[in-house]
């Protein structure tokens, strides 16, 4: 059959899950509480705010609970291939994932990586194309959101 180069957003989802298996190693000794990604075409804009400043912030607005693994912003529905009208993407371009204790973070990548090898065939574009990881975890996190 046909080989497709595989989508260069994946690659995030695979470092982040070395990334986190090193952590388990160090765990719980480690300081590292969470992981701040950001794509290359975003920036932190106040970069001497701590880490936990901004957390605290995210969970006074949001209502984040304590044990919250993951936060990521959805982006708007406008110009989405696919996505349904109730809501866009979530944006993995900028998020948090907790690493400490590293056990449910580890486990959300797994599950994104899992739903990726269990695409149906009609949806196995995702692999090779734009939104990708990004197009799979939307649906996992939002089923029926994408595609």
């Amino acid at each position: 059959g046909e080989r497709r180069a595989i989508y260069t957003g994946w690659n995030k989802v695979l470092y982040l899950r070395d990334l986190l298996l090193a952590q388990q190693e160090k765990s719980p000794k480690s300081d590292c509480k969470w992981i701040l990604y950001l794509d290359s075409d975003a920036f932190v804009r106040e970069p001497w705010r701590p880490l936990s400043w901004l957390m605290a912030r995210l969970s006074a607005t949001y209502q984040l609970p304590p044990s919250v693994v993951v936060v990521l912003a959805q982006e708007p529905h406008d110009g989405v291939p696919g996505a349904v009208a109730r809501g866009g993407l979530v944006n993995t371009g900028v998020f948090l994932l907790r690493v400490n204790p590293v056990e449910p973070g580890r486990e959300l990548i797994e599950a994104w990586l899992a739903s990726a090898r269990g695409l149906a065939p009609e949806n196995r574009w995702l692999l090779s194309n734009w939104p990708g990881e990004q197009g799979v975890l939307s649906e996992l996190l939002v089923p029926g959101s994408y595609p």
